[in-house]
């Protein structure tokens, strides 16, 4: 550019010579003029170069703008791949199409993925807050003793299909209130979805889900091994039969009868259920106290033959947030059948409008042949109320 610019004032120096030889007192003017004039020419040669520069950089730009939006496409792909999966779950019977489908989801849940040497991404906690329609759609997060109980901004981003491809036994909508059922574990699964959500893959769920598919599809890719056949039958039980014993005296009733419909429709197990006739929760066998609820309404505790029991006082009482209710046990503790492991105010809590008809689950009925609740009518502390066979 300097060339040019050399060779142009070279040029109106020579017209405003010729100028002035010719008529002085146009002089001024001419040169003016002729400045102008190369100025102009000095300008569009600029222009002309600086377009030249730049035509050549789209061109290397070009595949990276393809490269880019070929990645979107892609993570909007593979993230409606995993719901279209996530879906085939609950809509489908159980096939082995369906078998398949189940391990290509739960796969990435059990994965630990790890980042720059950090701790492993939470899986789980991101299917669970993917299913209720990412952390912006949350407004309140609780959990009682058998469900995450949460109120989102807008019910029609909750995807019940993902929720129990998590693991949930089933979903709950009630307006802009959602519940998701896990049992007894639900106080663990709420705890870590709340870390889970301070960490920055809850601000990227569509890219870790997307990551996660691709995992996925490169381990399918790879050949399985044989595989022996499996066996025609189930070895039968042992035949043994275990007992529970009522855990309240009061009137014992089917769990169908139960107004709440996550006991009514067996969706966390097997058992019956009492209207008690005093407030005191008693233990109906041998064992271990798991977890005594934050807000003392609700116990789980496992048997000395390893029968996974949960007992959960009066209907929707978390609500209460352990008003009324005294513990008398703690986590880890062992007891013997017929301890008193919590007591509670049935005037009061009944004046605050909660029903107390309290259900006593079998969670783990899979692990046995049959599970079958034999308490009927009026019933007091030790009497059978479950016979259980291995």
């Amino acid at each position: 550019m300097a060339v040019k610019k050399t060779t142009s004032t070279s040029r109106a120096a020579a017209k405003i010579a010729n100028a002035i030889k010719a008529e002085p007192a146009k002089a001024a003017k001419t040169a003016a003029k002729a400045v102008k004039e190369e100025e102009k020419t000095a300008v569009k040669a600029e222009e002309k170069a600086e377009v030249k520069a730049s035509e050549k950089a789209p061109v290397k730009a070009e595949p990276e703008k393809k490269e880019a939006a070929k990645a979107i496409e892609t993570k909007k792909d593979t993230t409606k791949k995993l719901e279209t999966k996530a879906a085939v779950l609950v809509d489908t019977p159980e096939t082995e199409e369906k078998a398949a489908v189940k391990k290509s989801v739960k796969a990435p849940a059990k994965a630990e993925k790890k980042a720059g040497g950090s701790a492993a991404v939470d899986m789980v906690s991101a299917m669970v807050l993917k299913g209720l329609g990412g952390k912006a759609n949350l407004s309140d997060l609780d959990c009682c003793a058998t469900r995450l109980r949460v109120t989102v901004q807008n019910a029609e981003l909750v995807d019940d299909a993902i929720l129990k491809a998590s693991g949930a036994s089933g979903v709950i909508h009630k307006g802009n209130g959602v519940q998701v059922i896990y049992g007894p574990k639900v106080s663990v699964i709420k705890s870590n979805l709340e870390n889970f959500m301070d960490t920055p893959e809850a601000e990227h769920l569509d890219s870790l889900f997307a990551e996660s598919e691709a995992e996925t599809t490169v381990e399918e890719t790879k050949p399985e091994p044989e595989q022996n056949p499996a066996p025609a039958e189930k070895a039968a039980g042992s035949g043994e039969c275990l007992t529970l014993c009522t855990h309240m005296n009061g009137a014992a009733i089917p769990l169908e009868e139960v107004e709440d419909e996550v006991f009514s429709q067996k969706i966390l197990g097997d058992g019956i259920a009492i209207r008690p006739a005093e407030g005191k929760l008693y233990a109906p066998c041998d064992g271990t106290i798991e977890t005594v609820f934050d807000t003392r309404h609700a116990v789980n505790m496992t048997s000395a033959d390893g029968v996974e029991i949960l007992m959960h006082i009066g209907i929707d009482t978390v609500k209460l947030e352990g008003k009324y209710f005294e513990a008398h046990v703690s986590d880890g503790q062992a007891v013997k059948k017929g301890d008193l492991l919590i007591s509670f105010e049935m005037e009061a809590i009944t004046a605050a409008g909660y029903k107390l008809t309290t259900p006593m689950l079998v969670c783990n009925v899979d692990d046995y042949a049959a599970v079958t609740p034999v308490a009927q009518g009026t019933v007091s502390v030790g009497t059978t109320a479950i016979q259980i066979t291995k």
